[in-house]
């Protein structure tokens, strides 16, 4: 997002479509603590750093909508075929602080609304360190009634840092849930701009080359060792390392007050312990956002 529109627009539209975007907040799949679709993993939209840079006195609202037609944990398929849609909507302010609300619908899960997220978080440059941002986040779990999924936790806390320099930026976040049970999660990411067609002076069609890498846990296949004779034996616990490597290449457009993209991404998930080794996948993803001035 490269330009900012200040104004007033009208209040009765700004409660419509507020109200469409929580009326779409849904459900997650949350069978075992680190069994979070991609999808919902983090938020690794950097068009909050960007916003945060641009200008020293603001209140907005940002709102997104993402489509991906295809549903994964890690690069891992979850076993039911379903394209997944989750929105989000976001207060911002100069000071730093982000207040929002994010959910996501999976076509092949009943009931489809089954989760809703609130978070809060806290955003800003690290002091005599150019390009470099810190952020924190807390984010609360409310799950509908479901007899066949049993929430492993409803808390996480995140911790995250960006670095951009022009064209080039890294971001590395990190988030424990927590609930019933405990899990850490990890992610890095790299990206480069490649900008395509300049439309103004601000607004423009560019290329996003991304590579991530996902650390989590799972429940494994593992080797234990025992006895004089060190005999092995195989037990099912869990297991912690890197899980997941992702490529994305997705075409972005920033006009006026609009963000939209189109990506393929293309996932090498990693077997832990001594499960089998997992196939590629790929997927493909949709996105629109929008920024609301409310100065």
């Amino acid at each position: 997002m490269h330009k900012i529109f200040k104004g007033t627009i009208r209040t009765k539209i700004l409660i419509v479509f507020v109200f469409i975007l929580i009326g779409s907040i849904s459900m997650l799949k949350a069978q075992k603590t680190e069994e979070l679709p991609d999808a919902y993993l983090f938020d690794q939209n950097d068009e909050f750093d960007k916003i945060f840079d641009m200008v020293s006195n603001f209140q907005f609202l940002y709102t997104s909508v993402n489509y991906s037609n295809k549903t994964y944990f890690a690069g891992r398929d979850l076993g039911i075929d379903q394209f997944n849609v989750a929105p989000q909507i976001f207060y911002l302010n100069s000071n730093g602080l982000m207040v929002g609300v994010s959910g996501a619908i999976y076509s092949g899960l009943i009931p489809k609304w089954n989760t809703t997220e609130l978070s809060i978080g806290y955003s800003h440059n690290l002091a005599k360190v150019d390009n470099l941002s810190y952020r924190t986040t807390y984010g609360r779990y409310f799950f509908s009634k479901n007899d066949s999924i049993t929430p492993s936790f409803n808390n996480s806390v995140g911790l995250g840092l960006s670095y951009r320099k022009q064209s080039f930026g890294t971001r590395l976040d990190g988030a424990i849930l927590f609930g019933k049970e405990t899990s850490v999660q990890v992610t890095a990411e790299a990206y480069y701009e490649i900008s395509l067609v300049k439309i103004g002076k601000y607004d423009k069609l560019y290329l996003k080359p991304e590579v991530s890498a996902y650390f989590g846990n799972e429940e494994t296949l593992l080797l234990k060792t025992v006895g004089i004779r060190n005999r092995q034996i195989q037990y099912y616990g869990n297991s912690y390392g890197w899980m997941n490597t992702e490529f994305s290449l997705p075409i972005m457009l920033s006009y006026k007050n609009f963000d939209l993209e189109a990506a393929y991404n293309i996932n090498f998930p990693r077997a832990l312990g001594q499960n089998s080794q997992l196939k590629r996948v790929s997927t493909f993803n949709l996105s629109i956002g929008y920024i609301l001035s409310l100065n």
